[in-house]
């Protein structure tokens, strides 16, 4: 498993702006704008087996290829982050 720091490195916002920018004018309210992303973030296909690779994917990564529970959490903060929220 990986640390918080090392987490952290996969938190890109600047790959997912364009997703936040859109959320942020429909959704202004900063809470909102978190159940925005949440609700995006939810409705896609979750992995829940074990993959042939043993590495983490990036957020851009994820929305392509669908992700497991750490790697849509790392998505969320990346859009939050990317709309301007502290993630």
């Amino acid at each position: 498993m990986l640390s918080h720091e090392e987490l952290a490195r996969f938190v890109t916002p600047d790959s997912v702006k364009p997703i936040a920018d859109v959320l942020r004018r429909l959704f202004r309210d900063d809470e909102d704008f978190a159940n925005a992303v949440l609700a995006f973030v939810f409705q896609l296909p979750y992995v829940n087996t074990t993959r042939t690779y043993a590495y983490t994917l990036y957020p851009v990564e994820t929305l392509i290829e669908s992700g497991v529970c750490d790697e849509h959490a790392l998505l969320a903060a990346s859009i939050m982050k990317a709309g301007g929220l502290r993630a």
